[in-house]
């Protein structure tokens, strides 16, 4: 049982209680579609696509859950669809907002300098390790999984990260 598998289930469990206060539901079996619909449209005001997608993921597996145990007449989720995902815009600091975080970082100026170096999110960076870098002809690199994406990365270390890294 991870850490991060736990947080989903909470993240699953507090969407959940959302559709139940907004819809006014106190059992699967009374829950229609127009329901969903009604919770998805306000959801979309409050979330990005991706996440709105990610939640219609999960009630979609929660009302299939329901379903194959015949706790439900009918799935009301089952005509549900994904809404178009959106590419977040990728943003780099400036000089001047670079100066502005290093300025007011205090005791974690090293960290902010890794990670505007590596461009990691803070949940990867803060299980960092000596053993998730190596240097390889003189170069360092980082190699890890991200959490979020479950993708696999190897980044080269600028010589101001590979300093911290080794001090």
């Amino acid at each position: 049982w991870h850490q991060w598998k736990e947080r989903q289930a909470q993240a699953v469990m507090n969407l959940l209680l959302r559709l139940q206060k907004h819809s006014d539901v106190n059992s699967v079996n009374t829950v229609k579609y127009s329901h969903l619909e009604r919770f998805l449209t306000a959801r979309a005001h409050e979330v990005q696509n991706n996440t709105l997608n990610k939640n219609i993921q999960w009630i979609k597996r929660f009302f299939g859950y329901c379903d194959d145990r015949e706790w439900l007449v009918k799935d009301p989720s089952r005509r549900i669809k994904k809404v178009k995902a959106t590419t977040p815009f990728r943003y780099h600091f400036k000089k001047d907002e670079i100066k502005m975080i290093l300025d007011n970082a205090g005791a974690y100026k090293n960290f902010f300098v890794i990670a505007m170096a590596t461009g990691l999110r803070a949940c990867d960076m803060w299980e960092l390790t000596t053993s998730d870098f190596e240097v390889i002809e003189d170069a360092m690199y980082l190699k890890i999984w991200e959490k979020k994406t479950g993708q696999f990365l190897y980044i080269p270390i600028a010589k101001e990260a590979r300093m911290i890294i080794e001090d």
